[in-house]
């Protein structure tokens, strides 16, 4: 797979590697990460594919408040996990 993308990389504009949830060998991913950090492929875009719909989710929400309040407050940060918990499905194979 990636033996291809180097070869034609040199005639095209755009490198798009299309990937199945859960089918791709995920031990490719971090050969894939180097390529794009390198920038050894032109423009290159990684579409994951064939997402099991129950693991997706869509919100959209709209709200209008008026408050008042007195006194201090502390707030802890948390990490966000980002895109790890979007391809957890995937990187379990």
């Amino acid at each position: 797979m990636v033996a291809d993308a180097s070869i034609v990389n040199r005639v095209v504009d755009l490198t798009i590697f299309v990937v199945r949830s859960g089918m791709m060998d995920r031990r490719q991913l971090p050969e894939l990460e180097n390529m794009y950090r390198q920038e050894q492929l032109h423009n290159m875009s990684v579409i994951l594919n064939g997402v099991p719909t129950e693991q997706r989710g869509y919100g959209y929400g709209y709200g209008y408040g008026y408050g008042y309040g007195y006194g201090t407050e502390t707030h802890e940060h948390k990490k966000v996990k980002g895109l790890k918990s979007i391809f957890s499905h995937f990187l379990k194979r």
